[in-house]
């Protein structure tokens, strides 16, 4: 136990144990990062492709963790209503009615 008492080799001794434990989740942070931004960037794709849909999809759902939807859900009234006529269109309410009245 001679060794931990050399302040040196205490330090080196952190900078091992600190440094595998970055190189332990490298991978993990890569494979993140890497997710995210291909998820921005296929949203960006989305949201030229439907300018108006999308927006309105993207109010409604979380990015990652869809817990948006519950909050939408049970808040119902007018803005739950204009989404999903954004989302769905027109042909999924007819001509205009909502969802309660057919």
């Amino acid at each position: 136990m001679k060794f931990l008492a050399d302040p040196l080799l205490q330090l080196n001794a952190l900078g091992v144990y600190f440094g595998s434990v970055v190189l332990l989740f490298l991978p993990a942070l890569a494979l993140s990062l890497l997710f995210f931004c291909s998820t921005k960037f296929t949203e960006a794709i989305t949201k030229k492709k439907y300018p108006v849909a999308y927006p309105a999809y993207q109010e409604r759902v979380g990015m990652f963790l869809p817990f948006k939807v519950l909050f939408t859900e049970r808040a119902g009234g007018k803005d739950k209503e204009r989404m999903d006529k954004l989302i769905w269109g027109e042909f999924f309410y007819g001509d205009g009615a909502s969802k309660k009245e057919k």
